[in-house]
């Protein structure tokens, strides 16, 4: 199999299949990534059993044939060939898996293995089909990703979020059990249907989402899908099963408390120096304008104040500065509404826009 590419758009095709790449794994085989060239398109694959990630390259060649090659080595020799002045690379493969990577003056060499020992993947495929804009679908893993952890040991196992249709309305959550994040969009020509979608998975695509594409979703049972452009993604999904968390959302409040999100951002890693070593907890004195910031520890204390529109009693509460600081780093708007109970039931904050159905709800920490 001989052929010439661009090696700036090859670069690219392995760099995004590479996110495929496991870090560690027994599989050797699943440190390669598989370029298989047919009718004028190259094929970049690479998986790690739970996703794989195919990127297409169109070329001009005759050739046929296809190899499996280190993959990161691969990507390094890439990198290292993009300050050759030329724009194109030559590779050569012999029958005994012998790789020659060559452009202008530079050449390297590289040991391949047999295409038959990659593992297989399958074409994507689903009775349920749907599209989502990138754009969208990216600020939905971004917001509901920041309760969750792709070590499932951090997280007590809830490493996959919900993903549920009812009558076109896609609702997606994730919790960790001391925390919640929910959104709800509107999608056209949306079916029924509710899955459990990996972490990882969402995390991984989120990284190559083209924002500015359409995503065709397929799924089914076992599978989802995700094209765009030049890109296939695909991942196994979770066997169904995530908390009721419709029942714990409070359904009224006590106190309504509306902040800038800056100010409030601001003042909370204002006070976090003296307690950087510690839990990371701060608290909150409700006041009738405004919102006293304070924390404390065996090193020192600090203490912000920040105006507040306040409707209820004056109040004394305390949350994990880290679970506050995660919400508005992604929260996307200026100004956020709280709603507490008590200082022991869960608080809920989201937007103060209510045209961004977005809600994360935190546990309070015992003052």
């Amino acid at each position: 199999m001989d052929f010439i590419c661009t090696k700036a758009d090859l670069l690219h095709s392995i760099q995004i299949v590479s996110k495929a790449i496991p870090s560690t794994t027994t599989e050797r085989v699943l440190l390669n990534v598989l370029l298989k060239l047919d009718n004028n398109t190259l094929s970049c694959c690479a998986t790690d059993n739970r996703i794989s990630i195919k990127q297409e390259l169109t070329i001009n060649s005759d050739d046929s044939g296809e190899i499996s090659l280190p993959g990161h080595l691969l990507g390094d020799i890439l990198q290292s060939l993009q300050t050759v002045k030329a724009d194109e690379i030559k590779i050569e493969t012999d029958e005994d898996f012998k790789v020659l990577i060559s452009s202008e003056t530079a050449s390297y060499t590289m040991r391949g293995t047999d295409p038959r020992n990659f593992p297989l993947i399958p074409a994507p495929e689903g009775d349920i089909e749907f599209s989502i804009k990138g754009s969208l679908l990216k600020t939905i893993i971004k917001q509901i990703s920041i309760t969750t952890s792709s070590n499932a040991t951090e997280n007590q196992g809830y490493d996959k979020a919900l993903f549920q249709a009812i009558d076109g309305m896609l609702t997606t959550a994730t919790t960790d059990t001391v925390r919640l994040a929910v959104r709800e969009d509107q999608i056209e020509d949306l079916p029924d249907f509710e899955i459990m979608i990996p972490i990882h998975t969402l995390e991984e695509l989120s990284k190559i989402i083209d924002t500015s594409a359409d995503i065709k979703i397929l799924l089914n049972e076992e599978q989802i899908s995700f094209s765009f452009g030049e890109t296939e993604f695909q991942s196994r999904l979770c066997p169904k099963g995530f908390p009721d968390f419709r029942q714990i959302i409070p359904k009224d409040s006590s106190r309504t408390i509306t902040l800038d999100v800056k100010d409030f951002k601001d003042s909370i890693k204002g006070v976090m120096p003296v307690v950087k070593d510690s839990k990371g907890k701060v608290t909150l004195n409700v006041e009738e304008d405004k919102i006293v910031i304070s924390a404390q520890s065996q090193d020192g204390s600090a203490k912000r104040e920040i105006d507040a529109l306040v409707k209820g009693e004056p109040l004394e509460l305390a949350f994990s500065a880290k679970f506050i600081l995660d919400f508005l780093s992604i929260a996307d708007c200026h100004k956020i509404t709280m709603n507490i109970t008590s200082s022991i039931h869960p608080t809920t904050i989201k937007p103060t826009d209510e045209e961004i159905s977005y809600l994360y709800l935190l546990m309070p920490i015992h003052v």
